[in-house]
């Protein structure tokens, strides 16, 4: 049986995503290895559903003088868990799904991951 919705990750590195259906008030946590693919049969499409993530192996390194120089020549940034989006929604008028993902760093600098629909 085909599921109602299904995420993939594109990203370099794992993450840990929450689906939250707002009319059931239900959520469903995974983990999902980066280039995976998960099918979600919890959901109903004809309801108003977001989507948070959570970077796994958030230690990104940047080369010496990027941002600020650490001791080891690098500067590792961390993210926090992203802000929730919606992914569809039951009202497209009042509530239009987003087209990205807004993903905050320790320093509240934001990463905005795009959202591909098909």
């Amino acid at each position: 049986m085909q599921p109602p919705l299904e995420l993939e990750n594109l990203l370099p590195f794992d993450i840990k995503y929450r689906v939250h259906d707002k009319n059931t008030s239900t959520s469903a946590t995974e983990f999902l290895r980066k280039g995976g693919l998960f099918p979600i049969h919890t959901v109903q499409l004809d309801h108003l559903l977001l989507l948070n993530i959570a970077l796994q192996d958030t230690g990104w390194y940047l080369p010496l003088g990027f941002w600020i120089e650490t001791l080891t020549g690098h500067l590792i940034v961390s993210f926090k868990p992203s802000h929730f989006m919606i992914i569809n929604t039951d009202n497209p008028s009042e509530f239009p799904a987003d087209d990205k993902i807004i993903v905050p760093d320790q320093h509240d600098r934001t990463l905005e991951l795009r959202l591909n629909y098909v």
